[in-house]
């Protein structure tokens, strides 16, 4: 498998730094496997999915070549005793129960075991309380048109060490035309992560961040009205952190062949019985905090829609709800 395909899925899933990313195209040869384990909780209550997959060491084989693993056990333990055993939903796909959720202060365990009795188990992983934001704000670069979006965030403090990330999705608001209704939509997607940073305050003094850098995304015409950035800040722990330093680093690498190659980079999941097994991905935790941040169509220099009657404009124009993600009904968070 080509060695970036394998690093932008484990990114894929979660969240990586804020860094420009350099396609590295290194492909060696080989025949051995690999388990790429991945898998999260929150303090949200929902179902989440560990998924467990091999993949081949280096391989030249079509990119994005990886097998699903059937019919494993796979668990999680808390710091209580409490056991969740996880469903296969899917091919590789585990999933816990649609209430399960991660309690602030607590730790976690997950644990695999292969139908041939191979076991894997993660290290420990604590959920930390985020601090909730005090305010967020935009910066909107004419040249390139793009909308740059601010934090200013306490920190844990009292010695504590903070360890941040941010994930987003986006929501904006249409007006249908060209029917008796003209009804108006709230349409919701998901957000690109490819540039959600990950902070760390062990190489800042205090115990407050200003002015945090977090996302930029280009204006288009889903600004026209409103658009809604929600944000939900996350805590996670030192050894999240250092692994996704590791994978950033890696994908910044220069391509030189001698460097570290990335099987190097290990997470935080061992084999009980051979801990000198290469295993590739990361279980983590991590408490979440939402906010809102509206962006109104006038601040980004009011882009056109594309709902307008000449030219022909897409059907969806004429009836909001064919978008993905659209309702009618106003949010009860909308509040421009």
């Amino acid at each position: 498998m080509n060695i970036k395909i394998i690093l932008l899925r484990l990114i894929g899933l979660t969240f990586i730094f804020s860094a420009c990313i350099t396609e590295i195209d290194l492909d060696t040869a080989g025949s051995d496997s690999f388990l790429v384990i991945q898998g999260k909780i929150t303090t949200d209550k929902r179902a989440f999915e560990v998924t467990v997959r091999e993949s081949a060491r280096f391989s030249a084989g079509p990119e994005g070549a990886e097998t699903p693993v059937s019919n494993a056990l796979v668990s999680i333990t808390d710091s209580e005793g409490n056991v969740e055993t996880l469903t296969e939903v899917n091919p590789g796909v585990y999933q816990t129960r649609d209430d399960y959720r991660g309690v602030i202060d607590r730790t976690y365990e997950l644990e695999i075991t292969l139908a041939d009795g191979a076991t894997y188990r993660s290290l420990p992983e604590t959920i930390f309380p985020v601090p909730k934001p005090d305010s967020a704000y935009i910066f909107f670069v004419d040249e390139t048109n793009d909308v740059q979006v601010f934090i200013n965030t306490p920190l844990l403090g009292e010695g504590q060490e903070t360890y941040l990330t941010w994930n987003f999705e986006g929501e904006w608001r249409m007006s249908e035309i060209g029917n008796i209704f003209n009804d108006i939509c709230y349409v919701k997607e998901e957000i690109d992560f490819g540039n959600a940073p990950v902070f760390s305050s062990e190489n800042i003094t205090g115990d407050y961040l200003s002015d945090q850098h977090v996302f930029t995304r280009n204006v288009d015409q889903r600004f026209h009205d409103t658009y809604l950035f929600h944000i939900y800040q996350q805590s996670t722990t030192k050894q999240a952190y250092e692994f996704w330093n590791a994978v950033a680093t890696e994908l910044n690498r220069s391509g030189d062949i001698f460097e570290t190659p990335p099987a190097n980079i290990r997470g935080n999941i061992f084999n009980v019985d051979n801990p000198a097994e290469t295993v590739l991905g990361l279980f983590y935790t991590t408490a979440v905090d939402t906010s809102y941040l509206f962006v109104r169509g006038s601040e980004v220099e009011n882009p056109r829609t594309e709902c307008r009657p000449f030219p022909r404009p897409p059907d969806y124009c004429g009836d909001c709800l064919l978008r993905d993600g659209a309702r009618t009904t106003r949010p009860e968070y909308w509040n421009p």
